[in-house]
């Protein structure tokens, strides 16, 4: 619920800030004409109520809150020029007979009112955004027809050959090699200001004890001021750091190794060589990449296409 509050946060602000933009004081603010294309116009109406859809299929759709951002800067900045396609996908989908299904589309509404705690609640919100019950089917209803003409028109004629999967996967073998890998455990004491002589003292006192036998755990709790190391790739740390580290022998102690903030005396808990996952393994992931990819440009050369044939006209402010 906090990620939705956000989004429509960043929806409301772009909102009122075209408003001013477009609209004339003796002219309804809904009603402003901001787009048109062939035949239909688009209000500002249309534009708030899909960004209001778009931000709401976000929230269901994408996880993180990086990839959350980026869609929502990408509706900030080209909110109308994505309606426009939206609008041609739509009109050219009605054209050949798509429908959605009203169970799909009550279905769809469902999913999005059991983001909310109560049907009040959705309701309030529903209001607050200018939006009625039958405003949010036929949102769902476009989505629907929407999606099903990309799935049936486009998605349905793109393929991916093994042979392609096979040269993704040479072409970018480093993507799916995991270097090399050591499992530490540390000791570090940090220097105290420009005084390095105290942090040496304890580091031998330290290295003393590990070596006379002394369990190397217990010693760290006595003297770290950072928990271990653990796991570390190779190309994480700093090259003359990494050198020693990675020569050690399974259990072997270092010597008190000095770094620009403190002295570090490491313990070799294990070893993990170089791996590349067998094509096997991704196949799966490479086909659904590249599947997707040929998709999202097929889908913008129909649309540079379908653009060219239309009359379109985005009002200035």
């Amino acid at each position: 619920m906090k990620k939705f509050c956000s989004i429509m946060f960043m929806f409301a602000f772009l909102i009122f800030g075209l408003m001013p933009a477009f609209c004339g004081p003796a002219l309804a603010l809904e009603d402003a004409i901001i787009a048109v294309v062939n035949e239909d116009i688009i209000t500002l109406k249309d534009l708030k109520n899909f960004l209001i859809a778009s931000y709401k299929q976000l929230e269901t759709s994408i996880v993180s809150e990086k990839e959350l951002q980026s869609a929502a800067k990408d509706l900030e900045e080209n909110g109308i020029e994505r309606l426009i396609d939206d609008r041609l996908i739509l009109s050219a989908a009605k054209a050949k007979g798509y429908e959605a299904k009203p169970a799909a589309v009550t279905g769809r509404l469902t999913e999005i009112q059991a983001k909310y705690p109560s049907e009040a609640v959705f309701l309030s919100a529903l209001a607050k955004d200018g939006l009625s019950i039958t405003d949010l089917r036929q949102q769902i209803s476009n989505q629907l027809i929407t999606k099903y003409f990309l799935e049936q028109e486009i998605k349905a004629k793109i393929f991916v050959t093994p042979q392609e999967v096979t040269q993704y996967y040479h072409d970018h073998i480093l993507d799916f090699t995991k270097p090399e890998r050591i499992n530490l455990d540390s000791i570090f004491i940090p220097y105290e200001g420009e005084d390095r002589s105290s942090a040496q003292l304890k580091a031998e006192q330290a290295s003393e004890r590990v070596k006379s036998g002394e369990n190397f755990r217990s010693v760290a709790n006595e003297f770290s001021t950072l928990p271990s190391l653990g796991t570390i790739a190779k190309g994480e740390l700093l090259p003359d750091l990494e050198k020693e580290l990675f020569k050690l022998d399974i259990n072997q102690v270092s010597d008190p190794i000095e770094s620009e903030k403190g002295i570090f005396i490491v313990k070799m808990l294990g070893k993990t060589e170089k791996e590349t996952a067998p094509l096997d393994d991704v196949k799966n992931q490479i086909s659904n990449f590249l599947l997707s990819t040929k998709f999202k440009e097929e889908l913008q050369r129909w649309i540079d296409k379908e653009r060219k044939k239309a009359y379109i006209e985005i009002k200035q402010p």
